[in-house]
């Protein structure tokens, strides 16, 4: 009874602590130990989904970078690509505070048609930002006419 099983959802999960619980003669459990075996079941699916939460957090980060990356290449090929150390810094904020708003909205927002407005109203934010800094679509001082 020492092996801890985890497992990634809720129904796996279940299944697997019944035949657990099924696969044991009752007068073995000693007082408590179901709730043991449940608590160690329960501590694994918790465990896995912050790890599956992380490594979005990290694909968020390492795809940050790689967008990121694509015009400092380009400059080691091309003059016609002239990006300043403020550009990358203005870029990369705005891609991963982008990244970590989507992120926020995947986790809280419960509502398929509501967290699929507000991911679409997001990216035509970033977008708009991203085009006025680029070529100044709307000449406001912040494309630097």
């Amino acid at each position: 009874m020492d092996e801890m099983i985890c497992v990634h959802d809720k129904k796996l999960f279940l299944e697997q602590f019944n035949r657990k619980i099924s696969m044991t003669p009752p007068d073995s459990y000693r007082e408590g130990q179901q709730s043991e075996e449940l608590l160690k079941l329960n501590f694994c699916h918790v465990l896995n989904k912050m790890i599956a939460q992380n490594k979005r957090l990290l694909g968020i980060v390492l795809s940050v970078t790689l967008i990121v990356m694509i015009p400092f290449i380009a400059m080691q090929f091309s003059n016609e690509v002239n990006w300043s150390s403020s550009d990358f810094i203005i870029a990369g904020c705005l891609l991963l505070g982008t990244g970590l708003i989507l992120e926020l909205i995947i986790r809280k927002v419960n509502k398929k048609r509501t967290r699929i407005m507000l991911i679409i109203v997001i990216l035509t934010i970033l977008l708009l930002i991203w085009l006025e800094l680029a070529v100044g679509i709307f000449g406001t001082p912040l494309a630097g006419s």
